[in-house]
C-alpha cells in the first residue's frame, strides 16, 4: 500500500525516477518534458551534477543553522548577489524555503513597517485577479483565482483584487488591449476605495492564470 498522501487521490500519478534536462522519467520507462519546471523551482533543469557536488559540500560543511541566532557566510554571499542584480534601492535579502513562505514574509514584514512607522490602521492588502502567490491561507487570500479560493473563503482575509495586466482580454474598465493607465487608474481607485490611510501594500506578479 503507498503511504504517500497525494494532493488527487483518484489519480493514478506516474512514478518519476530521476530527471536530466527538461526530461523527467518514470519508473515505466517513459518520459515527460518538465514544462513548469518543476513549480517553477528547477530552471535549470533536473541532475545538473555541478549543482548537486556544491549541494552535498555544503551539506557536509554546514546543512542548516537557525537564523535567529546565527547567520553564515554562504547566505551572507547569496545575499550580495541577489541584491547585486536587484533594482536600485532594494538593498537586503532575506531567505525563506519556498514562495508560499516568500508571500507571508512579505505580507508580515509590510504590517511590521506599519507599525513601526506608527500606522497600525495599514491592513489592507491590494491583489489582482488570475495572480497565483502560493498555498498557505495568507497567500491564497491574495491569490485570484477562484477555483483556489472557494474551499478556504471562511478563512480568507477579506484582500480587494482589481483586474489583472492581461493585454490578450483586459478586464480593466476602459482598457483597448494596451493594459497602460487603465489598469493604473483601477488600482488607484481600489486604494482610493479602501482609503490610503488603511492600505498596508499591493501585491502583483508578471504571470497570470
Amino acid at each position: 500500500m503507498n503511504r504517500l498522501f497525494k494532493r488527487d487521490q483518484t489519480f493514478d500519478y506516474p512514478v518519476i525516477e530521476r530527471g536530466d534536462g527538461i526530461y523527467l522519467f518514470d519508473t515505466e520507462g517513459r518520459r515527460y518534458i518538465d514544462g513548469t519546471s518543476g513549480a517553477g523551482n528547477v530552471t535549470l533543469g533536473h541532475g545538473r551534477q555541478r549543482i548537486a557536488q556544491a549541494m552535498g559540500q555544503q551539506a557536509g560543511e554546514l546543512a542548516y543553522c537557525f537564523s535567529s541566532a546565527f547567520t553564515n557566510r554562504p547566505a551572507m554571499e547569496l545575499a550580495e548577489r541577489v541584491v547585486a542584480s536587484s533594482p536600485e534601492g532594494l538593498n537586503h535579502a532575506y531567505f525563506v524555503s519556498g514562495g508560499s513562505e516568500g508571500v507571508e514574509t512579505a505580507l508580515k514584514l509590510a504590517r511590521q513597517y506599519h507599525l513601526l512607522r506608527g500606522n497600525p490602521d495599514k491592513q489592507v492588502v491590494i491583489a489582482r485577479w488570475r495572480g497565483y502567490h502560493g498555498g498557505s491561507l495568507g497567500a491564497v487570500s491574495a491569490t485570484g483565482v477562484p477555483s483556489l479560493r472557494d474551499p478556504f473563503e471562511p478563512w480568507l482575509a477579506p484582500f480587494p483584487h482589481i483586474s489583472p495586466c492581461y493585454p490578450y482580454r483586459c478586464e480593466a474598465p476602459g482598457c483597448q488591449g494596451t493594459c497602460d493607465l487603465s489598469c493604473a487608474r483601477e488600482l488607484e481607485e481600489a486604494i482610493l476605495t479602501a482609503g490610503p490611510e488603511s492600505v498596508a501594500a499591493f501585491i502583483a506578479e508578471p504571470v497570470v492564470m
